[in-house]
């Protein structure tokens, strides 16, 4: 007391009472593990901040075992404060070895820190601000105290970055960050450096390791580990060690699998993961013909328009696509023009639109698909002008737009056999807005026929930064009906992935999740169908999967 948000600020607080906590301790802003109790089970102390007293106050909450969930947190923030000690610099969340950087001059390759949202042309450098302690500066006077660095341009505008807010946050005022550009510099890969295939070439050899190449990288970071004193003793501390050798276990190779489009099946290549090449000398699976479409074009690009539709006329009839002639229609570069032709052009029975946009520019694509999403539901497809600039690969581009349309209005490309007769298969995962700070939103998807060729979704609006799903039962309990209005019968197993959880809501997972699940099975199959929801957790890389079987 009083309530101190920074949590470098909080952890410098704590420090005072070094000799009293003991040097062996870690803390990440509200938590402190010690390795022993403290003689009382709440602890009251007092701390200075620039004079003013704040009282810290140390509750008892649990004695965690050594493999407890809660303890990866912890060991989480030692190997941090480890790599620190290493001189590994911090950007985002990874850290990196200055000493060993690979460097590409003729790329100019850095890493972003910042994105900038808008120009503020009011203020300057000389523009006071609220500091976290209430008092005002200016940003010269900060930036000289701070960081013992002078602005030299007074009259230059700021930047505006909205930047990212915490869980516990979330009821804070929305303050931008104001950025000075005389200290800033570009960073991280331009659009034009992504699309560089000799740019992005070069990256992979040092980006995508083989086995071998990753497995030295490794042994090389451990024997630093090994051999710095200051490591060691921090480890001594928690009388903790790092295994000199690798972690070794049993693996098995996946069945290859089979893909069906049509009558012909052809391998997935497993090694590379691609049969793009297949799939263009045939009839697709399902095939929905194109009747009823437009094409919306910028007046600059009626050129490229014109060429993509040549190479569809092409391309579709191998794929077994019926495609009549598209009604082409000339627009402004503004999301106002495309909404009012749409308006002016589109019917009952209108199947597709597709838009050819000039450039990239996220609002304008965000417009697009908003009024063709929401006010008007039309499948559509939007592609920028300057991919279809390249003769050599206009093909390949058109017969990616084609499958991708056809799929849009209810078509299927290909599919795969699982093995598993009559098995429905859901994904969920939560999206959190962490830049406007809205609500989160949790997707749900779940497959409605045997061939997983024709899905059910569904968006559940939660509190912002809430990670576990409420609405899982009304949810499972739609698609539940779905799947037997196409099939005349329930499915016999449902295999559920859940992206996003972390190694410490597991648990939480499984208490708040499945139960909601469970109580849907239980109420959708008849009470004499002898269902019984089982469920096996498989944790991967942030996702696990439930198996809930009807015996």
């Amino acid at each position: 007391m009083p309530d101190i948000e920074d949590g470098k600020v909080r952890s410098e607080l704590l420090l005072q009472h070094k000799a009293f906590i003991g040097e062996c301790h870690i803390f990440d802003g509200s938590s402190l593990l010690l390795p022993h109790k403290l003689l009382l089970p709440k602890t009251e102390l007092v701390s200075l901040l620039k004079n003013q007293v704040v009282k810290l106050t140390i509750e008892f909450i649990s004695e965690l075992s050594p493999n407890s969930p809660d303890c990866l947190r912890y060991y989480n923030i030692l190997f941090r404060r480890i790599l620190k000690q290493m001189n590994l610099k911090q950007v985002g969340r990874n850290y990196y070895n200055k000493q060993e950087a690979t460097e590409f001059f003729d790329h100019k390759y850095n890493n972003k820190t910042y994105r900038v949202d808008a120009i503020n042309w009011e203020d300057n450098p000389r523009t006071k601000f609220k500091k976290s302690g209430g008092a005002e500066i200016t940003f010269v006077d900060y930036y000289r105290e701070q960081y013992n660095t002078e602005v030299t341009d007074l009259t230059q505008p700021l930047l505006i970055s909205k930047g990212k807010w915490k869980k516990s946050q979330q009821d804070t005022p929305h303050k931008p960050i104001m950025l000075v550009p005389e200290l800033c510099y570009l960073t991280g890969l331009s659009d034009k450096m992504r699309k560089d295939y000799r740019v992005m070439r070069d990256l992979a050899l040092h980006m995508r390791l083989d086995p071998e190449r990753r497995q030295h990288e490794l042994r090389k970071l451990m024997n630093t580990i090994q051999t710095n004193r200051e490591v060691q003793r921090e480890l001594q501390l928690w009388d903790l060690k790092f295994d000199t050798n690798f972690v070794s276990f049993s693996g098995r190779i996946l069945k290859e699998v089979r893909i069906f489009q049509g009558r012909r099946a052809f391998d997935s290549h497993p090694q590379f993961a691609d049969w793009s090449r297949e799939t263009r000398s045939g009839p697709l699976l399902n095939v929905k013909s194109l009747d009823h479409w437009l094409i919306l074009y910028p007046t600059r690009n009626y050129g490229a328009a014109s060429s993509l539709v040549q190479s569809l006329r092409k391309v579709t009839p191998t794929m077994g696509i019926a495609m009549r002639e598209a009604k082409m229609l000339e627009v402004s570069d503004t999301v106002q023009s495309y909404t009012t032709v749409l308006e002016n052009h589109v019917s009952s029975k209108t199947q597709m639109v597709l838009c050819v946009l000039s450039s990239e520019k996220k609002d304008l694509y965000d417009g697009i698909k908003q009024y063709l999403c929401v006010k008007c539901p039309i499948p559509s497809q939007c592609v920028v002008a300057r991919t279809l600039d390249k003769p050599q690969t206009l093909m390949t581009i058109a017969t990616k737009i084609a499958q991708q349309m056809n799929c849009k209005m209810g078509g299927a490309l290909w599919k795969v056999e699982t093995g598993l007769q009559n098995a429905m298969f859901i994904g969920i995962d939560c999206f959190h807005d962490t830049v406007n700070r809205r609500k989160s939103i949790a997707g749900f998807v779940s497959s409605i026929n045997q061939e997983l060729t024709q899905w059910f979704s569904q968006c559940i609006f939660q509190e912002s930064g809430q990670e576990l799903v409420n609405g899982l039962k009304t949810c499972l309990e739609a698609a539940l009906k779905l799947w037997c209005k196409h099939n005349q019968f329930l499915p016999q197993a449902i295999i559920v992935y859940r992206d996003g959880v972390g190694d410490g809501q597991l648990q939480a997972l499984m208490d708040h999740e499945v139960p909601q699940i469970e109580s849907s099975l239980r109420s959708v199959y008849p009470k004499d169908s002898g269902c019984t929801p089982v469920y096996r957790a498989e944790v991967g890389c942030c996702a696990a999967a439930f198996t809930l079987k009807a015996l």
